[in-house]
């Protein structure tokens, strides 16, 4: 019966979000709607590996592009990584740290957030799962399959997101180690699958002009780069669901006691002769010391990355060791000598997280369809601009195709978002030269703007341009308000014809 409702819960989440698509979904969805053929050159105004990219492309001619179908293909990826849950906390914890791992990842407000997202980070915790599993599996049974699965699952998560290149980085590094430290067959089985991350790398090569474009050229402009203390405490807040409630922030509380537990795990002494301590886990037997590892050295490495190039980062990006997180959640929740205890503790933090799974799956992500549909007392042929150019994507989605739009300040297609040189080109755009191209454009046809202030690099830009607009064609009248409950608020105003 629990395993029932467990699944039920995993299913309700992860395919019952009615917002809107934002920003990052929309834009994703029209990059993946594009012919396979232009996809590599839209990603290298965008800043991502393509291989999400394309399997969300051939998923939208399987089951079409509406929001509930497009963000079903996270959805997958999230409850096809609970079996992977399942058998990486009994590999490390017994039959009880398999079913807690399950039970967390099932209703955990962060997998329950990018399960429901159209973006590749359900799929990256799914890959993280599978690589680190079957490393540890060709560690056990060296093969040539698990070699060969080996190499597919690194170019994979490579090709999914450049996060993937910590989780690589950090597997690399202990396999050198290992293969300097072990012995015997223990030895030639690390060399084999050392052998297959680089040639899991030697598969990335073809996408590597793409990637050196992107670092000269796109960069994460949105955001700046925060010190390494605040990227782990915004993981952790992450964890929990964010800091939009107070339960919520119980959530994070429990989590981090959990965590800790987990941590503090007893260690084992293996017989094995086969394998050192470190590859063999003796059956019921719990060590954290692995999934631990995995964390610790991943985040270390892609903080370092992130520092070292001066960029921003999201705690979506950790998705690549949320599988390692729930192993070390499922061991601290299990640790408790006295059965009740236990299972309360395992109670507190699924029930929690299923009232914060409650939030997220009744938030508005954006405005955007609010604005498309006051938009429809918009004439055929009224102009519609967007500043930023951010506002775009998760509004033209829902907006009429006799309506015309444009994205300030190039007053290009508000479809896609050009991250290429965006601050230089955001700062070097004069809102008084955007507006008098806007009133060529739109001719005798009424102009509506759609915008909203305080993005980076933008500076005042937008509250310019309206000003501008109104100075050519009399103050505008604001016909949707930004709310500030919502995650992408957005501002409509329309100008006298």
């Amino acid at each position: 019966m629990t395993a029932i409702v467990l699944v039920a819960l995993a299913v309700a989440s992860r395919f019952a979000v009615r917002s809107p698509l934002w920003l990052d979904e929309a834009l994703t969805v029209n990059i993946a709607s594009l012919p396979v053929a232009d996809i590599p050159g839209a990603l290298r105004q965008d800043g991502h590996p393509p291989l999400y990219y394309f399997l969300l492309h051939y998923w939208i001619d399987f089951v079409g592009d509406g929001d509930s179908a497009v963000r079903a293909l996270s959805g997958l990826f999230g409850l096809l990584s609970l079996p992977l849950a399942h058998i990486a906390g009994r590999r490390f914890g017994g039959r009880s740290a398999g079913r807690l791992a399950v039970a967390f990842v099932a209703v955990s407000p962060f997998a329950v957030r990018y399960s429901s997202e159209v973006r590749m980070y359900s799929l990256m915790t799914l890959l993280g799962l599978a690589l680190w599993l079957s490393v540890e599996t060709g560690l056990r049974r060296p093969s040539w399959l698990w070699t060969a699965v080996v190499t597919l699952l690194t170019a994979a998560i490579l090709l999914t997101h450049y996060w993937g290149s910590a989780a690589v980085a950090a597997g690399f590094l202990w396999l050198v180690w290992a293969r300097r430290s072990w012995v015997g067959a223990a030895r030639v089985a690390a060399g084999r699958m050392l052998g297959a991350l680089v040639a899991g790398g030697l598969l990335f090569l073809p996408w590597t002009p793409v990637l050196l474009d992107q670092l000269r050229h796109t960069g994460t402009p949105w955001a700046t780069s925060p010190t390494p203390p605040t990227m782990v405490v915004r993981t952790m807040v992450a964890l929990a669901g964010g800091d939009r409630t107070n339960v919520s922030l119980a959530l994070l509380m429990v989590l981090s006691v959990v965590l800790a537990m987990g941590y503090g795990t007893e260690r084992w002494e293996s017989s094995t002769d086969r394998l050192p301590t470190a590859v063999v886990v003796p059956r019921g037997a719990r060590d954290a010391r692995r999934p631990v590892l995995v964390i610790v050295a991943v985040m270390t490495i892609g903080i370092l990355m992130v520092t070292v190039a001066d960029s921003a980062y999201e705690p979506r990006y950790s998705a690549v060791v949320f599988g390692a997180v729930a192993v070390v959640a499922a061991l601290g929740m299990s640790r408790l000598e006295w059965r009740w205890a236990g299972a309360l503790l395992a109670l507190t933090v699924l029930t929690v997280s299923v009232l914060v799974d409650g939030d997220l799956v009744r938030e508005e992500r954006t405005q955007g369809r609010q604005v498309a549909e006051a938009l429809e007392a918009a004439a055929p042929g009224d102009l519609v601009i967007f500043c930023p150019d951010q506002l775009g994507p998760a509004t033209t989605r829902y907006l009429r195709t006799d309506v015309r739009a444009v994205a300030y300040p190039d007053l290009t297609d508000p479809r896609f978002v050009n991250w290429s040189d965006y601050a230089e080109r955001m700062s070097g755009a004069e809102p008084d030269m955007v507006a008098n191209r806007i009133l060529e454009i739109a001719g005798g046809s009424g102009v509506w703007m759609v915008w909203q202030g305080g993005y980076r690099t933008l500076g005042d830009s937008c509250q310019r341009l309206e000003l501008d607009l109104a100075l050519r064609l009399g103050p505008g009248e604001t016909v949707v308000a930004p709310a500030e409950e919502v995650f992408e608020p957005a501002r409509l105003v329309r100008f006298p014809r």
